[in-house]
Order: C-alpha cells, then sequence, then structure tokens
C-alpha cells in the first residue's frame, strides 16, 4: 500500500534519471509526469513538484539466504528501510537506496518498510513481508519395509514442503512408485531383493531434505512341513520343518475331542487328545513379509490295543502256516516263546507266517502286534511238530518245466524251472529271470494276506491258482496276457489284486494253456484271455486278449459248462448236458470233427460220442482224450508218439476206437502232455502211454509205448494215487498218504528230488522241502 504525508523540502533543481533493470524501466521519478513539452523517454526533465511520490516494496518475499528487494519508486528523492517486526533482526546491506540486499539472523515472518521522499517533501511508504526460513523440510519414514504386495508408505513431511520427490538409490531390480511426486505413495518391485529408496522433500524457500530407508521385496513362499502322518497313545513331540518363518501357530482344524498344544506360537510343540479318534492339525507360517503357509497332518490319537488270535493249537508235520486273525496293527513280531527245536519264520513281520522247524515236539509261537500308536497285543499258539519233512498235498499240476501243487495247509509250493518267474516266488538274477528250484521251497508263496488255494493250474511258463475266496490270480509268462492284468508284463509273484472277472463273478474252475487262461465261472460261464492266435480263446475271431471279456462265450443256447481243459492252442469243454465242444487250433485234428479246419468258437454241434456222455476231458499239447460215461477212454488228434494209445502213430480226426487199459480196469480221469497221456484207475493205478523220451511214462524205460502197457505203475509198497498230472515231459502223481512222486525230465529240477537226474519210473522217496 502507498502511503503518502506532506513534509516541507527545500527546492532542490532535479533530473531525470533512468535506470533499465532486468527489463524494467527505474527511475527515482519513474512514472512521474514529466515537464511541459517534454516526452515520456526524457531523462533530464525535471519533476513537477506538484505531484507526489510513490513506492511499491514488492510482493511477499522467501529467502534462506541473503534476498535482494527489488523496490519500484516515483517522483523519489530518498528512501529508508527499517524493520517493523519480527523474531529477529534484520540487516540492510543499503537501507538508503530503493534496492537493498537483506538477511535476517532468526527464522520467521518479517515486516519491512521503505519509506521515499519526494523533492517537494512528500513522503510515501510501503511494506513488504519476508519469509525468511533455513529450515529444511526434512521427511520422516517409518523402518524398513519388508512386503510381499504394493503396499503404501507413507513419508511424513513438514506442511511447508511443496516439492517432494521418491527416487529408487539401488537393488537388483527396479522400483515401481505409484505417487512418485506425492508423500504417500504404493511402493512394489519387480525382483525380490533388498533395495534402498529415498524421499526428497523441498519448501517454497529452496530448503531441501532427504530420508532413506530399505524396502524389501520378497515373494518367495516359506515352506513348512510337519511330516508324516502321527499315530499315538501318549504326548508326542511335532518337529516341524519351516523355512523364512518368523511367526508360527498351531491350530486343531478338527477331531473328536480336543488337541492341547506345549507350544502353539512354536515351531515345534508337543500335542495330546483328551479322546481317541482322528484328528487334523495344522501349522500356519509367517514370514516377516507378510507372506502365509501352512501343512496339516493327520494325528491319530488311539489308546485302544489291536486284537490279534492265532486260533486253535495244531499239529503238523514238519511246517506249519499261521492265518492270524488280527485288527488295527501296523507292526508285527513273531517269535518262538517255547520248543525243542530252532524254528524258522518264512516271515518274522508280517501278519501271517509259515515256519519250519529241526526237531520234533510242541512249540508255544506268539505274535507281538503293534498299532500305529503303539499299543501292543499279543496271542500264542502250540504246534505240534512230527518232524515230517515229506510235502503232503491235496492237488498237483505239471508244467512245461515246472510243477506246483496245493498242499494239505492251503499253501502253494512251486519248483523246476523258473525262467518267466512262473514259480511265483519272486526271486531273479542278473538277467531278469527267475531262480530255478530243485525242491520245493520250505516256505509257501505269497499269495495275500489270509489267502490260501484251493486249486492251482500251470502249462508252459505262467501258473494260475483259485484262492480261499474263489478270486484268481495268476503269475509267471505274460507276453500275449495270459495273466489277465490288461498289460503283457510278466509278474513274479502274484499281483496284489485278482483277476477281475466281472463284477461280482467269481471261478469255480481254472485251466491253463502255452500261453491262455480259461475259467469256468460262479455262474457256470466260461471266460478266456491270453493268446488267440487259432482263435482258442473262443470269441470267433483271432485277437489276443489281455483281460477277461465282459461278455462269456457263448457254448450254445442255455448252454453252460462243468469243466475245462486247455491244449497248446486248443480249448475244450464239458458241457452242462456232459457233451463236449472243443475249438482253435485242429491242426492235428485235436478238436475231433473229422477234420482240420480252425474254429474260432464252439461249434452248434457237440463232438459225437454215439450218445455216450463224457465224464472227464484232457487235452495234450495237440491231442485229447476223454473218459466217457461207459468207462471207456477215447482219444484224437496227433500221435507221432502213440499218445492215442491205438497201437499205432496216425493222427486221428475223430474220436472212433477206444483206447484198450486191459480187462478190469475202469478209468477216473486221463491226464494228457506233450507226447504222452496217463489215465488213473477206479483202483488207484496209474497207466501212461505215448512219448516217453524222457521217462515220462514211468515204466523205466525211454522207448515209445503206443498202447497202453496194462501193467500200472509202482509207486511203492502199497502206495496207490489220488490224483495225476501230466507235463510237458514229466509227470506227477498225489499218493494215498498226500505224498508227491513226479519222474521223467529232470532238466530243471521240475521232479523235486534235488538233483537234475531224469527218472523213468517214480523214485523211491516222496519229494520233501528243500531250501
Amino acid at each position: 500500500m502507498l502511503h503518502i504525508r506532506q513534509v516541507v523540502l527545500l527546492l532542490l533543481p532535479l533530473f531525470i534519471l533512468q535506470i533499465s533493470c532486468g527489463g524494467k524501466k527505474k527511475s527515482h521519478n519513474a512514472n512521474a509526469t514529466l515537464a511541459a513539452g517534454g516526452s515520456g523517454d526524457s531523462t533530464s526533465t525535471a519533476p513537477r513538484l506538484d505531484l507526489p511520490p510513490t513506492v511499491e516494496a514488492g510482493p511477499l518475499r522467501l529467502a534462506n539466504r541473503e534476498i535482494f528487494l527489488d523496490a519500484v519508486s516515483t517522483n523519489a528523492v530518498s528512501w529508508s528501510w527499517e524493520q517493523l517486526a519480527g523474531p529477529g533482526i534484520i540487516s540492510f546491506q543499503s537501507p538508503d537506496t530503493e534496492d537493498t540486499a537483506v538477511v535476517a539472523d532468526r527464522d520467521g515472518f518479517y515486516w519491512l518498510r521503505l519509506t521515499v521522499t519526494s523533492a517537494n517533501g512528500q513522503e510515501a511508504f510501503d511494506d513488504v513481508q519476508l519469509l525468511w526460513d533455513t529450515a529444511a523440510p526434512c521427511p520422516t519414514l517409518s523402518k524398513d519395509v519388508k512386503t510381499f504386495q504394493a503396499i503404501t508408505v507413507d513419508g511424513r513431511v513438514a506442511s511447508d514442503a511443496s516439492i517432494m520427490e521418491w527416487t529408487q538409490l539401488s537393488g537388483p531390480g527396479r522400483i515401481a512408485f505409484g505417487s512418485p511426486k506425492a508423500g504417500a505413495t504404493t511402493i512394489g518391485a519387480d525382483l525380490d531383493g533388498s533395495y534402498q529408496i529415498r524421499l526428497t522433500a523441498s519448501d517454497k524457500v529452496g530448503n531441501t531434505c532427504s530420508a532413506d530407508m530399505t524396502f524389501i521385496w520378497e515373494t518367495t513362499v516359506p515352506t513348512v512341513s510337519i511330516g508324516q502322518d502321527i499315530f499315538t497313545n501318549k504326548e508326542v513331540f511335532i518337529n516341524a520343518a519351516t523355512i523364512d518363518a518368523s511367526t508360527y501357530s498351531w491350530t486343531q482344524v478338527s477331531g473328536p475331542g480336543t488337541v492341547t498344544f506345549s507350544s502353539p506360537s512354536s515351531e515345534d510343540t508337543k500335542a495330546s487328545a483328551n479322546m481317541d479318534g482322528e484328528y487334523l492339525l495344522r501349522l500356519t507360517i509367517t514370514t516377516s513379509s507378510g507372506l502365509v503357509a501352512f501343512d496339516e497332518v493327520k494325528f491319530v490319537w488311539d489308546a485302544t490295543p489291536p486284537t490279534v488270535n492265532l486260533g486253535q493249537d495244531m499239529a503238523r508235520k514238519y511246517r506249519a502256516t499261521i492265518d492270524a486273525q488280527t485288527s488295527g496293527g501296523s507292526k508285527y513280531v513273531w517269535k518262538k516263546i517255547a520248543g525243542p527245536g530252532n524254528v524258522i519264520f518264512s516271515s518274522a513281520d508280517s501278519e501271517d507266517t509259515a515256519l519250519i522247524v529241526d526237531h520234533a515236539g510242541d512249540y508255544t509261537i506268539g505274535l507281538s502286534v503293534t498299532d500305529q500308536a503303539g499299543n501292543t497285543a499279543m496271542d500264542t499258539i502250540v504246534i505240534t511238530f512230527d518232524y515230517d519233512i515229506r510235502v503232503f498235498a491235496k492237488q498237483v499240476s505239471a508244467g512245461g518245466s515246472h510243477s506246483c501243487a496245493v498242499l494239505d495247509d492251503d499253501s502253494v509250493a512251486c519248483w523246476g524251472y523258473n525262467y518267466a518267474q512262473e514259480l511265483g516266488y519272486g526271486d531273479a538274477n542278473k538277467f531278469g529271470e527267475g531262480i530255478d528250484r530243485y525242491m520245493p521251497p520250505s516256505f509257501p508263496i505269497n499269495l495275500g494276506p489270509n489267502k490260501t488255494a484251493k486249486s492251482i493250474s500251470v502249462n508252459y511258463a505262467h501258473s494260475c491258482a483259485i484262492l480261499n475266496d474263489d478270486s484268481v490270480k495268476c503269475w509267471g509268462q505274460n507276453a500275449s496276457g495270459q495273466l489277465g492284468y490288461g498289460d503283457a508284463v510278466k509278474r513274479g509273484i502274484p499281483d496284489a489284486t485278482p483277476i477281475n472277472l466281472g463284477p461280482g463273478h467269481t471261478a469255480k474252475s481254472i485251466s491253463t494253456g502255452l500261453a491262455h487262461t480259461c475259467v469256468i465261472l460262479d455262474n457256470n460261464a466260461v471266460k478266456c484271455w491270453g493268446a488267440n492266435s487259432a482263435g482258442q480263446l473262443g470269441y470267433g475271431d483271432y485277437q489276443n486278449r489281455l483281460v477277461p471279456l465282459t461278455l462269456p462265450i457263448d457254448l450254445g443256447a442255455g448252454r453252460t459248462a462243468k469243466s475245462l481243459s486247455l491244449g497248446a492252442y486248443h480249448t475244450c469243454a464239458i458241457l452242462d448236458d456232459s457233451s463236449l465242444k472243443c475249438w482253435g487250433n485242429n491242426s492235428n485234428g485235436q478238436l475231433g470233427y473229422g477234420d482240420k479246419n480252425l474254429r474260432p468258437s464252439p461249434e452248434a454241434l457237440a463232438i459225437d460220442f454215439a450218445g455216450v456222455k463224457v465224464k472227464t476231458v484232457a487235452s495234450g499239447a495237440y491231442h485229447t482224450c476223454v473218459v466217457l460215461q461207459n468207462g471207456t477212454v477215447k482219444c484224437w488228434g496227433r500221435n507221432k508218439q502213440g499218445q492215442l494209445g491205438l497201437g499205432d502213430s496216425v493222427d486221428r480226426l475223430l474220436p472212433d476206437a477206444a483206447t484198450d487199459l486191459g480187462a478190469g480196469h475202469v478209468p477216473l480221469t486221463v491226464s494228457a502232455g506233450l507226447e504222452h497221456t496217463c489215465s488213473l484207475f477206479d483202483d488207484g493205478t496209474v497207466q501212461c502211454w505215448g512219448g516217453n523220451s524222457e521217462g515220462q511214462l514211468g515204466t523205466g524205460d525211454n522207448v515209445p509205448h503206443i498202447a497202453a502197457t496194462h501193467s500200472p505203475i509202482s509207486f511203492g509198497q502199497g502206495r496207490l494215487v489220488k490224483s495225476i498230472a501230466a507235463g510237458r515231459l514229466h509227470t506227477c502223481a498225489v499218493l494215498d498218504d498226500s505224498t508227491l512222486k513226479c519222474w521223467g525230465s529232470n532238466a530243471y529240477g521240475q521232479l523235486g528230488s534235488g538233483k537234475i537226474v531224469n527218472g523213468s519210473t517214480p523214485p523211491p522217496t516222496v519229494i520233501g522241502y528243500g531250501d
């Protein structure tokens, strides 16, 4: 504001002085009315004495160091600067000039006045406000930040800050500032690591100050692992493993009772429950950047002991199999508690076991069962052993070069050739081939928990058994899918899972061929699988099947099957009306229809036996034999070695002639091998005929017999036969005392005698257990 006052001054001659400053015309009489006749640009005319002076000190000034005050005045001849107010003292460099530089000794607001006087003594003044500020607006930042996601950082700055700027000083990646020109901004980074960032603030005066902070960008999720499921009956220590965690929290997710944690906010803790049951526990961890991870563990609190029952005491010859009934167990320990000799367990740490002893007497055997929580129960059984190491069998089956039997305890033992691991013990040499066995091993094949066998059938290189639950398992060679598991992978032990015979179906009877397998189901239907190059599966085509089909073989309207017998490439079935149908390979007339035509499915008409019903059937490799209900035996097909028993070596395409078995012999069953045939009679005697290159006929020589000998094979004083099985080049029999004898080829130990020596007669010693 311009202020004017009248003063008495001597009138002095004046001249006009014009000054150009910063492009602005300045004059001690600037803007004054010039002398008459003068112009606005004149610099030498005198001012008019009747005009008052004017002055403008300027706008508010802001400064933190010496500042030049540039005033504007007119008609003035003198000037005077003074301080009106302020917290400190203003120093004027030129207090009696129009313009001056000033400094203050203390921050704050100051009011300054410039008074001007004209030549005629009039005065005018103007005030200007000066903010003297040497204090920088230093920002205040929070402590260092560690985060995994963009966050807002508030840089607190003084209210006089007018300019703010965020910058990155260092770091492995690039910082992204959401509002780089504001005090508060969101911050994120593109790479994990530690960064230095800076906030710089400036006020209007020009004071500048900055603050730095560390910003840690961490997006790597922490890790936490509690470990395996926990089973316990007492407080247990849980040792967790974590990485990059800063806080921990143990919680119970579920469970029937309450879980107590000894250290719920620590990495490791002890835990216990107040009620039996299954619980789910969780450990949640958080990193210093806020990332969260958790792991859960099943926690089973179980104070109830398992159960174990070994059944009734028993008497055995040499070996015993114990089928334990347990529940809740996870660890099993078998041990001898008492007895006169040593006991060897086939498995001392499984639910079921077999054992052998080396002395006769009473043995007390115990099984200790421990559950996963540590509870233990025990039961004992007394077994009386006679120490008779002979093998006692219910059934025997002779294959290509191996033999298998269902023993008196319903276990299975196999011996002989093991190239494709058809013995089922799972052992193999460095070439992946099974290890041959020359005697039945002391311990049975593992058919699965609580599983025993009802029947066994073996052929060239695979073996199959019907188990006590009427399921089927097969093992050994599987190149054509003959094991029935949907692949062509051989199996050295019985599979854990039985063959899928169809929903709800089980097996009543099983038979094996060279590379195919057939069963009679619980509904008396027939299903086959494996090799089918000659149509031997009976489905009307020549396609191999790796599993049993959904639909059974069509045996004819309303027809079902009573028994089966499989040759190398053909299959025969006795139907429910005691008729016989055969299908598959017929190169030697083995199907019995009077020709050599292949038949990939059963014929509509059964084989013609002139109205006589069929009692039993046996399929050799390329020939077939039956026992008719009138007591005769008829064979047809290949006869090169006299295996038809007709006194010649001529093939037969039809079952015309009966085999002459001699007077008084009533055949019960027949069994056919590669090129030989044997018949079991009602008096327990056996006759064999056909090929005899390895002594498989049991006649004491190696000469083919093209007709039945009419003389029974000798099995020892008073010994008779309960069942007979003809293999490829060997024969086995179950005797009337349930012992076993085998004879013929022994190239791979298939006779079970422990020596690789052929036998042309049944040996004097029955088969015993070996290693």
